[in-house]
């Protein structure tokens, strides 16, 4: 990883003033190759990994959304535009649902819940400006493969919104069992009442309440 970060740094040295004007590069311009393949290499670098790494992810999910609809709006988020911001926006969930996948295997429920927020938080700040650009994009002549795109993005935006407040209000749970115990209820892979237990209890109890 050191080797990485120095050679990365090398890069920065020697084309410091591209690097730095590919900061604000959008999709289907010249410079956002250099985006992607240095200024954020090096920054998800300096990330490192864990906790950080996914916080790095959301942030370049965000980035992502951001990006293509302001490049739609410019009339510039053509096919190659396209297909570089699909695949590195599902790159970027890709490790975020995994590490979401560790943290339940591990049983670290607080933490689901705060990563899982943080991913709707950053979705949702883009979602109406990615809404704009795609009904824009469907009242005008851009080509359908922009339209497409801009619908898939808008797709998988809806679905994960949807994931992470599930994900969030499925650790709104009482802490877990300790290994090897139960309470002989069923329950789903977040420890949520199965529906059943919950009928249970309202004709035993007339209350929704489970115990």
């Amino acid at each position: 990883m050191t080797k990485i970060i120095v050679g990365l740094c090398a890069v920065l040295f020697l084309t410091g003033g591209t690097v730095a004007a590919a900061g604000s590069a959008l999709p289907g311009s010249m410079l956002y190759g250099v985006k992607l393949g240095v200024n954020e290499k090096v920054s998800a670098a300096f990330a490192g990994g864990g906790r950080s790494k996914v916080d790095w992810q959301i942030a370049a999910a965000e980035r992502r959304l951001r990006e293509a609809s302001e490049a739609s709006l410019k009339g510039q988020f053509d096919t190659e535009a396209q297909t570089v911001v699909l695949a590195n926006f599902n790159t970027q969930l890709k490790g975020i649902d995994e590490y979401l996948t560790m943290l339940k295997e591990e049983n670290r429920l607080d933490e689901a819940k705060e990563v899982a927020i943080k991913v709707g938080q950053a979705l949702a700040n883009q979602a109406e400006s990615l809404a704009y650009a795609q009904a824009e994009a469907h009242t005008s002549t851009t080509g359908e493969g922009e339209q497409g795109a801009l619908d898939f993005l808008m797709l998988k935006v809806t679905g994960t919104l949807a994931a992470a407040a599930n994900i969030a209000a499925s650790t709104l749970v009482e802490d877990p069992l300790p290994e090897g115990t139960s309470d002989g209820r069923e329950t789903d892979e977040w420890g949520r009442p199965l529906k059943a237990n919950v009928d249970a209890n309202v004709e035993a109890t007339g209350s929704v309440e489970v115990n």
